[in-house]
């Protein structure tokens, strides 16, 4: 909701205002799609689902005074990544609630978390290196009608982001669960021991985020295929 919410203020500055109540019908109607598609697997009661769609707008409604705020943190200021790391560690071990066997939602959780921190650690990065920069409304560039070029473009930067984060994906998956078995003291590496599923999923996800947010666009800009607005569409 907020993101929309704060597109409709980036539509708006450009002259390209989209009607709030638009993105306010897509943000419910994925909202529904994904609370159903919870309930069809089984992974969720009806009151699971009532009570996370209802602290999800609470706190959407809450946050969103303070979004802009905290991004700019997370972003800008010298120990904005670490903030956002040592809170995505607290969130996944000793603040997360006792484990029920058989269940994937600890999982699940770690996996959302590592990668959101990982992104504000991409970003951070960014910043602090100069690819990205706060920009004033009047330096945001216009929409423009995609072409052909731009299209085939996309594509292929979807498709070498596809490859590079598989890539990521299979050598740290493999080298955390190994790392994180020797640690735990494990005769042998054991990726379904709970903790080391948590630690392998942190750490393969963690830097998942860092490559989405901050590799990859580097890769796109070595290869040709960058686009000269990235640095303007963080901040």
């Amino acid at each position: 909701m907020y993101m929309l919410h704060d597109t409709n203020q980036i539509l708006e500055s450009n002259g390209k205002l989209v009607p709030f109540g638009l993105t306010c019908g897509l943000a419910v109607l994925w909202m529904v799609l994904v609370c159903l598609s919870r309930l069809y697997l089984g992974v969720h009661s009806p009151l699971d689902i009532i009570c996370g769609a209802s602290l999800a707008l609470f706190l959407t409604g809450f946050l969103s005074f303070f979004m802009e705020d905290i991004d700019i943190f997370l972003q800008t200021h010298p120990l904005g990544a670490f903030v956002a790391t040592s809170t995505a560690l607290a969130l996944c071990t000793i603040c997360y609630p006792k484990i029920v066997k058989g269940t994937t939602g600890k999982g699940d959780a770690v996996q959302i978390v590592s990668s959101v921190a990982g992104i504000c650690l991409g970003s951070w990065l960014n910043f602090q290196y100069g690819f990205t920069h706060i920009v004033q409304k009047e330096e945001l560039l216009p929409l423009v009608a995609p072409n052909l070029k731009l299209v085939a473009t996309s594509i292929l930067r979807f498709f070498i982001g596809v490859i590079v984060i598989a890539l990521i994906r299979t050598v740290v998956k493999s080298f955390s669960i190994k790392l994180s078995s020797y640690c735990l003291g494990l005769e042998k590496p054991d990726k379904k021991d709970p903790r080391v599923e948590t630690a392998y999923k942190f750490l393969t996800y963690y830097c998942i985020g860092v490559v989405v947010i901050c590799t990859i666009p580097m890769v796109h800009g070595v290869i040709g295929l960058g686009r000269p607005n990235f640095s303007s569409e963080v901040l």
